[in-house]
């Protein structure tokens, strides 16, 4: 068998090894992470329906006055 055959086999070795490896990885997240992942997000939305209209525009004037105070001390700063 020539050197390039043998290299051939060598690449398509590791590369059968990586492809393992990235599977066993995915079935790992799939089973274990996403799940409690996919819970969180869910409560967070179930959360969020269940406030009011005040509570909402509160939470976007938060949002806003940080983003406001954030601008000016980053100008205040570099001035």
């Amino acid at each position: 068998m020539s050197k390039k055959c043998k290299d051939n086999e060598v690449n398509i070795a590791v590369l059968n090894t990586r492809v393992k490896s990235i599977e066993s990885f995915v079935e790992n997240m799939n089973k274990n992470h996403l799940p409690h992942i996919y819970e969180k997000l869910d409560n967070i939305d179930i959360k969020l329906t269940k406030l009011n209209i005040w509570d909402k525009i509160k939470s976007i004037a938060l949002i806003i006055a940080s983003g406001i105070i954030g601008t000016l001390s980053t100008y205040i700063f570099l001035k």
